[in-house]
């Protein structure tokens, strides 16, 4: 529109003329009328005055169109409907680690399996990690490292936690990946919160399976009085039973400590020692004892 309204703007008679072929139309016709526009405009009334006055002539043709047009949109319905059953399921997960690995891999999210064989071992390492996940990439060679060192004396399991048929998957709702469980029998989680190095993660293992320090002898006794604090000492005679009163709840507490203690939070957990050697030349008054019971 802009650009027919410039050219008329500065045209002679003339050039109007030659604009328009020669005459038959007014001066000036050629560069003022939006031709285009109206012939369009025109050809469309005309067709639709065409279509009217068919449609009274043969209304059979009208009712065909009619038809024709439903039973388009009732086919159009039928493929979108149809649409909905074509979904290609989730590829089912593989194995996280290797066959040859000392890691038990549930890759398929068994949780309910874990959590029986789990039952059958005194120290069990649960590891939570979702396949994508680089930080459980990462983690996952440090794990086997561990194992190498300690699968004879604790159980390592791998749970799949991503997989959305597993239960784990549907019983758990971590933010976040890896996640790292100890048992010891019937006691846990414990959850390691410590770097993911193999250095670090075999060191927590190994208090989780020897919660209290044994102490045999004087000299380690004056180690554990100066080297450890918060720390609590227990004195227990095992000479008439391998259990004696007491000891049961010292070492739960033991857990109890590593389970509210350190495990890189920044909170210090409570070393808890186990002497049966006779104090008779110590004095034990400038002791400070710290335990925090959950």
């Amino acid at each position: 529109m802009s650009e027919c309204g410039g050219r008329g703007g500065g045209s002679s008679s003339d050039d109007a003329e030659d604009e328009g072929g020669g005459g038959g139309g007014p001066v000036g016709s050629g560069s003022l009328s939006p031709a285009p526009a109206a012939s369009s405009e025109g050809r469309l009334r005309r067709w639709l005055r065409g279509a009217s006055l068919m449609a009274r002539r043969r209304p059979e043709l009208l009712c065909g169109a009619v038809a024709l047009g439903c039973a388009l949109l009732l086919a159009l319905k039928f493929t979108c409907s149809r649409a909905k059953d074509v979904i290609i399921p989730a590829k089912p997960p593989v194995s996280f680690f290797s066959s040859r690995s000392p890691v038990l891999d549930l890759f398929q999210g068994q949780l309910d399996y874990a959590e029986h064989i789990r039952q059958d071992s005194e120290v069990v390492l649960l590891f939570f990690y979702a396949p994508w996940c680089g930080q459980s990439i990462a983690a996952r060679a440090e794990i086997e490292q561990v194992a190498s060192q300690l699968s004879d004396q604790v159980l390592f399991v791998a749970v799949n936690c991503w997989w959305n048929q597993g239960k784990c998957r549907k019983q758990k709702h971590f933010f976040y990946f890896p996640v790292i469980y100890l048992y010891h029998r019937s006691f846990g989680p414990i959850e390691y919160k410590g770097p993911m190095s193999a250095v670090y993660i075999e060191k927590f293992v190994r208090r989780v399976m020897k919660p209290l320090l044994y102490i045999p002898s004087q000299s380690e006794l004056l180690d554990f009085l100066s080297n450890y604090e918060p720390g609590v000492l227990g004195y227990f005679e095992f000479s008439g039973s391998p259990q004696p009163p007491g000891y049961l709840t010292f070492f739960t507490s033991a857990l109890h400590s590593l389970k509210k203690g350190d495990s890189g939070r920044g909170t210090q957990a409570v070393t808890l020692g186990v002497f049966s050697v006779h104090l008779k030349d110590f004095e034990l008054h400038s002791f400070r004892s710290l335990f925090l019971y959950e």
